[in-house]
């Protein structure tokens, strides 16, 4: 898919939907089970975050909503 139509075309997902229960649903999942690799789905959020917008499935609103709750997690 990225071949064909780039980066942000290309990405799916809850971030590219603005499913924000499913991210949390991640986030909690993430901490529980794999706290070593938390870090990495937060910092593969916030760059999903930025290709949905580039892609225009994100609204503002939602992305700002996604990136605190992917702060959050950092703490």
């Amino acid at each position: 898919n990225i071949e064909n139509q780039g980066c942000p075309n290309a990405l799916t997902g809850p971030i590219a939907r603005g499913d924000s229960g499913t991210v949390q649903k991640h986030i909690d999942a993430m901490a529980r089970h794999l706290p070593d690799f938390a870090s990495m789905y937060v910092h593969m959020g916030a760059i999903a975050v930025k290709l949905a917008r580039e892609k225009g499935t994100l609204s503002a609103a939602q992305a700002k909503e996604i990136l605190g709750m992917l702060k959050g997690a950092k703490s």
